[in-house]
């Protein structure tokens, strides 16, 4: 219920990784989280917050970006703030800060989050 309230206040829909699978591990290059939503209100984009549940590998070597592309058709099309990237990530709550995109009222946006490990098979979340 608090994440459907988020999601009114924010302008998104709550969404789920993988169709609704448990989990999804970004343990590969070509792998990609994107998750879609349509900003309510224009604001000013400052940080985006995503929470993991667990990471393989070395602590030490684990690299994420996160960006915001613009949407083509439903699908995400270019980037059009960031990447951000987060390098020696443990589990828990990640913060991407950053970020002056103005984000406008009615418009289709993504988040595009990459896994940008120099081994992704090996270390990722």
């Amino acid at each position: 219920m608090a994440q459907e309230r988020l999601a009114h206040v924010l302008g998104m829909l709550p969404v789920s990784p993988s169709n609704g699978a448990s989990t999804l591990a970004l343990n590969a290059a070509a792998t990609w989280l994107a998750y879609s939503f349509v900003q309510g209100e224009s604001k000013t984009l400052s940080k985006i917050k995503a929470f993991t549940s667990a990471i393989n590998g070395t602590q030490a070597n684990i690299s994420v970006s996160a960006e915001i592309y613009s949407d083509s058709s439903g699908n995400p099309n270019a980037s059009v703030a960031g990447p951000v990237t987060l390098t020696n990530l443990a589990a828990g709550w990640w913060e991407w800060t950053g970020f002056t995109y103005a984000l406008t009222a009615g418009t289709r946006y993504w988040i595009v989050i990459k896994n940008t490990a120099a081994a992704p098979a090996t270390d990722y979340p």
